[in-house]
């Protein structure tokens, strides 16, 4: 287990905003938007075989964190694992800029299902050229698609960050990963707003889908 302190999550931390900046620059050329939710690229592909592969080792060093060592886990492990271990994973909702909400994991609340977005990633990993309904999988390979692995591992992230936080630093209020995504939050998170230096630097306008900076001289607001 390498996650002895809340510096070894840095490595972590650190590649997933790596990932949030290639889709960023992605973005530049095709915007996150529902009009785009069904546009295909190699380079979501790409990105969703990265961030898919850094899921499973994310989900192993969270097991092993708390203790359960299993060899060669499968998503349905993880499943059971975080079922038993925090009750609202399944039903978290991610607000997403400019596309609202998502929810990775929903389908986990289903017996012997999966996250739909995940069986694409198998079927664009394992039966690339395979037709279904007439079209091959690798056009699963969607901005939807990388939108939704993309939140599961920031969710992911995030709960073990927390985890991480009361574990080796139980007194600080500081309970999500900076720097901070520029897409995603967990909606209703009690840590969203983000506390450095005695000052807030931002929370997530949950109407407004906006990120709100607030200045020391309102607080508490």
């Amino acid at each position: 287990m390498s996650l002895n302190s809340l510096e070894s999550f840095n490595s972590y931390w650190n590649y997933y905003i790596e990932l949030e900046n290639e889709l960023l620059d992605i973005s530049k050329y095709i915007p996150i938007d529902k009009l785009n939710k069904n546009t295909f690229s190699f380079k979501y592909m790409k990105l969703i075989f990265s961030i898919c592969s850094e899921l499973d080792t994310v989900f192993k060093e969270f097991m092993e964190f708390k203790g359960i060592y299993k060899n060669q886990p499968n998503m349905n492990d993880y499943k059971i694992f975080m079922r038993d271990n925090f009750q609202n994973f399944s039903s978290e909702i991610i607000l997403c800029n400019r596309l609202n909400e998502l929810k990775p994991f929903e389908n986990w609340d289903l017996n012997d299902s999966s996250s739909l977005w995940w069986k694409d990633y198998n079927d664009i990993k394992h039966y690339r050229t395979k037709k279904e309904n007439g079209i091959e999988n690798f056009k699963k390979s969607t901005q939807l698609n990388t939108l939704y692995a993309l939140s599961a591992l920031y969710q992911l992230e995030t709960y073990l960050y927390r985890e991480l936080v009361d574990k080796y630093e139980k007194n600080s209020s500081l309970k999500i990963p900076l720097p901070q995504s520029k897409i995603f939050r967990i909606k209703d998170w009690p840590n969203n707003r983000s506390l450095i230096d005695d000052k807030y630097l931002f929370e997530f306008d949950q109407i407004e889908k906006s990120l709100v900076f607030y200045a020391p001289d309102n607080l508490n607001d």
